[in-house]
Order: C-alpha cells, then sequence, then structure tokens
C-alpha cells in the first residue's frame, strides 16, 4: 500500500497571547491611524494572522486592504494584498482563485521592477503547480524563482528555492539528487537560524531515508523536526510530522502505534480544514485498516480521500489512493475494478512522472494479469517493475546518501570549530580594545576641554551667523508657499482630468447598453427561427451564439430579421473596435433594419449593395479618384437570406465566406461558390462535408472595386449547419509561439467538431480560444471582437 508523505510549508507560529495582543494593536492602527500605507499593511498583518488560525474574517480585511490600495493608487499594497489573498485560498486548498490572484501580483511586480517579490511570486505558482502534480510546471517556475534569489543574494529566497526542487526530485524518484538540494537548503537555514526551515529539511530528509527502507536513520530526522515543530507551537507541522512518523510505524509493520500517529494527526488537521492534509491522513488510515485486512474500512477512507483529491485536481493524490483502491480490490478477488483503479492510476503517474508510482503499479499489474492466466502480460510488468525497483533501491543510492550526509555533518563540525577560534580571537581582541579605548578616552577629555575653550571664541561668530541664517530662511518660507500654490493647481487639474476619464468611461458604459440593446436576444433568435404557422415543417433545431468584443463595446455585429417567408440573418465586422467600431456596428443594424422595412428583398446581393451605398452616403465618402483622401471606414459582412418554403439559401458576403457543414454524399452550389470536400468518419460512420462558399474581395464601403455583390443560392437540406462569422477568431494571437490562429486551423476545428451537437460545439470553440491564448508563459489578450453564429436545419 502507497502511503502519502506530508511536506510541511513554512509556517510562522505565535503563542496566542502573542497573537492576541498583535491582533489588539493592529485593529488600532485600522480604526484610528491617518496614514493609509500603515492601514494597508496593517489589514495585510491581520488576514495573515487570521490565515493561520482559520479565522473567516481573513478574506474581509484583505479586501479591505486590496481595496484602499486600489484607492489611494499604491501598486505595492495592491500587489501585497494581490499576493495575501492568494495565500487566503492556497490555505484553504481552492488552487483556482489561488492561481488567479497570485499571477495578478506576479504580473504587477514585474511593472514595478521588483525581483524579490517576483522572485516569491514564482514561488507561490510553482507551490500550488506541485500541490497538483504538475511537476514540469512546477520545476519552470522554482527555477526562475531560484534565479531571481541567487541575482539579489536573497539567501532566505535561495534555501527556499533548494527545498521546494527538492520535493519534485524526490516525488521524481531521483532521490540523490533530492538529498544534494536539501542539504544545500539545511545548511542556509542554519546560517540563517531559521528554526522552522530547519525542521522542514530534518523532515524531508527522513522521508528520503524512508524511501530508502533506511527507517531508523529516517525515525531520527523526523523526530528531530517534530521536537522543534513543538518548540515552535506549529500546529500544522505537528501534525504533518506525527503523520510522517506514523508512515514509518506502517512501514516496519507496527501498525498500531501507526494508527495511533494517525489519529492524533486527523485530529488536529481538522481542525484546521486544510482539505489536501485531511484526505492524505485518511489514505494513511485506510493502510492500517487494509493491513488488518478490515477491507471494507480500507476503502471507506481511500474513498474520501479520492473524492477531497478530484475535488482539489491532487494528481499526485488521485494516483496513490487509485492505487491502493487497486490493492483492496486484488485482496477481494475483483480484478475487473482492480484494474480499472490501477490504470487510472498509471495515467496519473506517467503525468506526474514519479518512478516509485510506476514501479507499484507494475508490481500490481502483474499480480492481476498472473492471477487471471495472462502470464505473458504478467511477465512484461514483472520486468518492468524489476527495471524500476532497481533504479529506486541500489547499493550505490544507499552509499550515496550516506556519503552526502557525512559530508554536511563534517562540514557543519569544522564550521562549529572555526567558530570556536573566532569567538577567542574576539575575546583577545576586546580586551585589547578595552585597555586602548581607556587611553583614548584620556586624551578625548584633553581635547573636550580645549575643544570648549576654542567654542567660546566661536560662539559670537555663531550668533552673527545666525541672524543671517534667519533672514535666508524667511526668503525660503516665501519661495515654498509659492511652490505649494503651484502644488495645488496641479493637483486641481490632476482631479480634473480623472473626472474627465470617469464621464468618458461613464459614457462608453451607456454606449453598451445601447449596443446591447440593438444586437439581437437569444430569445429573439429563438423566436424568428422557430416554426412559423405558413409553415411549420421547415424551420431551424438549434442555433449558438459567441459574441466577444474586445473592449466594452464593439465593432463586431450579428442581426436577424424575417420578412414575410424570408430569414433573414448577418454577421458584420467594422473597422476597428471599441468606440469607433461600435458606432459602425450601430449604423450598419440600422441600416440594414431601415433596407428591410423600405424594401422588397429580392437577393442577399442586392441587400448588400443597398447597404455599400447607404453606408458610403453617410459617412460622406468620395469616389475612387479621391480614396486616399477620402474617409475608409466600411465593413466587411456575410448575409443569408433563406426561403423558408423552400429552403433555398442566397449568400451574399464583402470579404466574409459562409461555412456549411452537410450530413449529405453532395451539395449543389451555384453562381462561383467555391465546394470544398473535407470528409471525416464521425461516430455514428456519418460522412461530414464542409463547403465554403466565399464572398467578394471587396468590403462594405469605399473601395478600388465597386462591383455589384454576387448572389450565390445553395439548397439547404436536413441536418446542414450554417456557420458566419468575422475573423476575430483567425485573427487571435496565442499557442506556443504567440502567432495567429489563422483561417485554415478554424476550418480544421469546424470539421473536427461538425458531427456534434451545437452545445457540444460552442464549448469546444470557446474551450480552443481559452487554451490559445493561455498556452504560453502568461495569457494573451484578445486581440479583436469575436463573433461566430450557427444555425442547425
Amino acid at each position: 500500500m502507497k502511503l502519502l508523505f506530508l511536506v510541511i510549508l513554512v509556517i510562522f507560529s505565535y503563542s496566542l497571547f502573542a497573537q492576541t495582543h498583535e491582533e489588539k494593536n493592529l485593529l488600532n492602527i485600522t480604526n484610528s491611524s491617518n496614514h493609509d500605507t500603515l492601514k494597508i499593511s496593517a489589514f495585510i498583518r491581520l488576514g495573515e494572522i487570521y490565515i493561520q488560525y482559520k479565522n473567516p474574517k481573513a478574506q474581509r480585511m484583505l479586501e479591505n486592504a486590496l481595496n484602499l490600495s486600489e484607492k489611494i493608487n499604491y501598486m505595492n499594497g495592491v500587489s501585497d494584498s494581490y499576493n495575501a489573498i492568494g495565500d487566503y485560498y492556497y490555505e484553504t486548498g481552492d488552487y483556482h482563485p489561488a492561481l488567479k490572484y497570485y499571477r495578478k501580483a506576479l504580473k504587477l511586480n514585474l511593472s514595478l521592477k521588483n525581483k524579490k517579490k517576483e522572485s516569491q511570486g514564482y514561488l507561490n505558482i510553482g507551490n500550488i503547480y506541485s500541490d497538483q502534480g504538475k511537476y514540469n510546471f512546477a520545476l519552470e517556475y522554482y527555477e526562475k524563482s531560484g534565479r531571481l534569489s541567487m541575482e539579489i543574494k536573497n539567501e532566505k529566497g535561495i534555501s527556499v528555492y533548494y527545498i521546494s526542487i527538492a520535493n519534485i526530485y524526490k516525488e521524481q524518484g531521483r532521490l540523490n539528487e533530492s538529498l544534494d538540494c536539501y542539504l544545500k537548503s539545511l545548511k542556509y537555514g542554519d546560517e540563517l537560524k531559521d528554526k522552522n526551515h530547519i525542521s522542514r529539511c530534518y523532515a524531508n530528509i527522513g522521508i528520503i531515508y524512508a524511501m530508502q527502507n533506511m527507517f531508523e536513520q529516517s525515525l531520527k530526522y523526523l523526530e528531530k523536526a517534530l521536537k522543534i515543530k513543538e518548540e515552535l507551537q506549529d500546529i500544522k507541522g505537528i501534525y504533518g510530522n506525527l503523520s510522517n512518523i506514523g508512515n514509518i510505524y506502517y512501514l516496519q509493520g507496527n501498525t498500531d502505534k501507526a494508527l495511533l500517529y494517525y489519529i492524533r494527526s486527523q485530529k488536529m488537521m481538522e481542525q484546521t480544514g486544510n482539505k489536501r492534509e485531511i484526505s492524505g491522513c485518511y489514505n494513511n488510515i485506510g493502510n492500517i485498516y487494509s493491513e488488518n485486512k478490515d477491507y471494507q474500512k480500507a476503502l471507506d477512507y481511500f474513498i474520501k480521500s479520492l473524492a477531497i483529491d478530484e475535488e482539489l485536481e491532487d494528481i499526485k493524490g488521485i494516483a496513490i489512493v487509485t492505487q491502493n483502491i487497486a490493492g483492496i480490490y486484488i485482496k477481494l478477488k475483483n480484478y475487473d475494478k482492480a484494474l480499472t483503479y490501477i490504470n487510472i492510476s498509471m495515467d496519473y503517474s506517467r503525468i506526474t512522472g514519479s518512478i516509485d508510482d510506476i514501479r507499484t503499479n507494475c508490481f500490481l499489474l502483474s499480480e492481476i494479469h498472473d492471477s487471471l492466466h495472462n502470464y505473458k502480460e504478467a511477465y512484461k510488468y514483472h520486468k518492468l517493475y524489476s527495471k524500476y525497483n532497481d533504479s529506486i533501491f541500489n547499493i550505490e543510492s544507499t552509499k550515496s546518501l550516506n556519503e552526502m550526509e557525512s559530508l554536511y555533518q563534517n562540514e557543519k563540525k569544522q564550521k562549529e570549530i572555526e567558530l570556536q577560534k573566532s569567538e577567542i580571537k574576539q575575546q583577545k581582541i576586546q580586551k585589547t580594545a578595552f585597555s586602548i579605548g581607556f587611553i583614548l578616552v584620556l586624551i578625548l577629555l584633553i581635547v573636550a576641554f580645549y575643544s570648549f575653550m576654542q567654542k567660546k571664541k566661536a560662539n559670537k561668530l555663531l550668533a552673527e551667523q545666525k541672524h543671517e541664517i534667519e533672514e535666508k530662511n524667511e526668503e525660503l518660507n516665501q519661495q515654498n508657499e509659492e511652490i505649494a500654490a503651484q502644488r495645488d493647481e496641479i493637483e486641481h487639474q490632476r482631479d480634473k482630468i480623472s473626472l474627465i476619464n470617469e464621464n468618458i468611461t461613464e459614457s462608453i458604459k451607456y454606449a453598451e447598453r445601447i449596443q446591447s440593446a440593438v444586437i439581437p436576444s437569444n430569445d429573439f433568435i429563438q423566436a424568428v427561427i422557430s416554426p412559423q404557422e405558413s409553415n411549420p415543417k421547415n424551420y431551424f433545431s438549434d442555433f449558438f451564439v459567441i459574441f466577444k468584443p474586445k473592449d466594452i463595446v464593439s465593432g463586431d455585429f450579428y442581426w436577424f430579421a424575417r420578412k414575410g417567408k424570408m430569414l433573414l440573418f448577418a454577421v458584420g465586422d467594422c473597422t476597428g473596435h471599441g468606440v469607433p467600431g461600435a458606432f459602425m456596428s450601430m449604423m450598419g443594424i440600422s441600416i440594414l433594419n431601415d433596407i428591410v422595412s423600405r424594401k422588397e428583398i429580392q437577393t442577399s446581393a442586392d441587400v448588400l449593395n443597398h447597404l455599400r451605398t447607404h453606408i458610403i452616403q453617410s459617412l460622406h465618402q468620395k469616389g475612387n479618384y479621391e480614396i486616399n483622401h477620402s474617409v475608409k471606414d466600411g465593413m466587411d459582412i456575410a448575409f443569408v437570406a433563406i426561403n423558408t418554403e423552400t429552403m433555398e439559401l442566397q449568400f451574399a458576403g464583402a470579404n466574409n465566406p459562409l461555412m456549411v457543414a452537410s450530413p449529405h454524399a453532395s451539395a449543389s452550389l451555384s453562381a462561383n461558390g467555391a465546394m470544398l470536400h473535407i470528409k471525416e468518419i464521425c461516430p455514428d460512420l456519418s460522412t461530414i462535408t464542409l463547403n465554403e462558399v466565399k464572398g467578394d474581395k471587396q468590403p462594405i464601403g469605399i473601395h478600388e472595386k465597386m462591383n455589384p455583390f454576387t448572389n450565390q443560392i445553395f439548397q439547404l437540406q436536413k441536418g446542414d449547419t450554417i456557420y458566419l462569422f468575422s475573423d476575430g477568431y483567425q485573427s487571435q494571437f496565442g499557442g506556443p509561439s504567440s502567432k495567429k490562429y489563422l483561417h485554415k486551423n478554424f476550418k480544421l476545428l469546424l470539421q473536427n467538431n461538425a458531427h456534434k451537437t451545437l452545445a457540444e460545439q460552442k464549448i469546444c470553440f470557446e474551450t480552443e480560444l481559452f487554451n490559445w491564448q493561455n498556452n504560453t508563459g502568461s495569457p494573451i489578450e484578445q486581440t479583436d471582437d469575436i463573433t461566430l453564429i450557427a444555425l442547425k436545419y
């Protein structure tokens, strides 16, 4: 059975009396201080204390710090507040918001060029990835933290860096490298006299020895760690070490003693509410019941542990507890369930890269296949088990561990000897210095008397100089008054500019409400595409809309209308985005509504021709001969008109295409529409044909080409899906190389998901966009307005 060893993070502990006294002083500062920055520091410190003691007031205190920092534009306070809020969520095991606030703090500290806080930011993010078992990501952030700490010679940061990467190496089975880093970290802890850090190093070195089955040495280090945590009254450190000592007794076969330590640890853990550590304790107690052959109780504890690990997305925890559940089902001879859980464990173990977990899984798989008489598979996994076992347990590795510890102890003793010699030398220097000092004092007394006589003569001169200085001070005071008046004027202008900015922002937000009012709602679209009394059979069964403005208001728009038997809809992409684009989009919607209400719709091309004429007139655009000096604003658009009686589709496009995904073997397309036959075998073995109908290479607006738009006709059939979109999705930067998504990848995305329901497709498009933007070191902001609509017949 697999145990969960606890890696204890740095916790600074205080007695209850000290905490209460400090809390009272800090609350007085928040209530009475006139200095906002002092209040912010007090709020943050209160939050840290409340986090440590699981007080629900922690979040409110940190939010007070953040709000006040933002109010006075105190960026260091904003950064510290983000970091502390991240700590709050991290300590409760809520990793998603913790990561969000740690990234905000890091981004701000990068702009403030605060390398010490940058280093801490990388470390915090690395800790989350480490807890989730994402070790490659964790190592990447730890290395960045370590480089910065070494650059600024931050010994505390260097010590934490070494212990952090040592934890990763330990999980990956790289025990020699891990011990080397723990000893380096311990060396810094000794120099800094940091008892809390020394305790962490002892605990982790103990775990290294446990992984090598060197239990006596392991207990020696773990008991050292426990003793220090008890001196510091560090509750979290105490229960972590109790649990680890329980693990050692379990591995030695002393299950009764192990259970006593686990139960003591569990009671303390449940008081803190840290879900991740409670999960580890449940796992360990489950192992005890398994050893005592009480398999049902063991399963109960393992399932409780698995539920918490899945909630926290703890990859390492899931790998271990599913391995243990598989072991129970092997003992119960339920080999099907054992295979199910061991395969889950193997998948997660490969993600974490833990050689120890993979080794154990190979052993269990060999045992399962042997019981099922699959001797070939059993032999294969037993060979793999032997291979991984040799890489972890070997004489050279044990010898190397002992040599590293011996080197550390020798170096430590040598330093102690050097320190004693230094102290003896210092005492001799002090005696000599005292004698010399006495003589110097005597000399100084003589000099002082002589100086007193000289000063008496100088006092008269000083009085004259004082009068002159007072006159100069009066002149300086007058200059200070003038400077103060200029400062007041500058502050007045600053406040005036701030008010103007607020008014502009409010106006833009009001424009957003206006634009939202003219953009069709989902209820309106549903009503337009639903069955009509005149023709109840022909209607669209489903639709979705993805509409993501880059700024508060959008230069993209989508439009729906019904006129008689004609269903009309379009997606437009206006010049620019933000406020200029929004003006154009609202103009486009208004003109389309006017065209539909005033004119009989003959073809889609007619609508675009009328729309271009209105746009040119409205913007006072001139002819081609003055195009370089004229307003060039306009829009790209894809316009569709569908006869709901015959389901004949008319399409006209200004630079923008139409995509039609059809489950039928062929599709008829008139005019100059290009047809792509891109086939994909779906899970139900049907064939999907993706047709791209390209628009004219000219915009709505003045242009060197002013040809009439082309009307293209497509006969819709049941099951066809129509896609209209702007170029925002294809123009989005992201991915590993921070490049544009591009049209070819967008078509491929359509092709690969066309067989799914529209609800599933929408999720796929949004997920792909999110992953594309976040597949770099830091998320990339949205490049352009994004619009995509789909209707299924």
